[in-house]
């Protein structure tokens, strides 16, 4: 359930069109536009995680409780300021399972800031305004039920997927 954003997608249409082949590789030490591989790599994954962050809220934001377990790692975290933290893949998913059949919820998330620990490691930090109605009628009266800080943890695997590994959530406004 991947989202292509433009930015994949002109890369991958590079990558299909660009000529391959012995005679006409780069030579090792070429870039892109300038970059360093390294650099393009952290693009490259700047991109992923923010694909990761809309990809989770869709699949979550449609209850689709097996969906969101792609999204997060086994030994996952999570927790809201002030409460008991969900440890675990299993733990999160029965969490998520148990929310009230009838809530219709979307997430907004703006703000994102990604700062690497490694290759393979970042911190994210981002606002989300939440909304929710218990039931689908009220959505024409629902307002923001909060706008939260979310401070995350994310690893990319071995299977090169990036994935939450915890996530921190501080109720800033709204409903505590």
């Amino acid at each position: 359930m991947k989202h292509c954003t433009f930015l994949s997608a002109a890369i991958f249409v590079f990558a299909a069109i660009a000529p391959v082949g012995p005679a006409l590789a780069a030579p090792a030490e070429a870039t892109f536009a300038g970059r360093t591989p390294e650099q393009v790599d952290e693009l490259l994954s700047r991109t992923e995680i923010n694909n990761l962050i809309s990809d989770y809220y869709y699949v979550h934001d449609r209850k689709m409780a097996d969906a969101v377990a792609d999204y997060v790692t086994d030994d996952m975290t999570w927790g809201v300021e002030g409460g008991k933290p969900i440890v675990g893949k299993e733990a999160y998913l029965e969490h998520f399972r148990n929310r009230p059949a009838n809530r219709f919820t979307r997430h907004l998330t703006t703000n994102v800031s990604v700062k690497f620990d490694d290759r393979d490691h970042a911190t994210v930090t981002r606002i989300v305004i939440y909304y929710a109605a218990e039931h689908v009628f009220d959505r024409a009266r629902t307002t923001p039920w909060g706008l939260t800080e979310y401070v995350e943890t994310v690893e990319r695997g071995g299977d090169g997927k990036w994935r939450f590994s915890s996530r921190h959530v501080t109720p800033m406004f709204g409903p505590q």
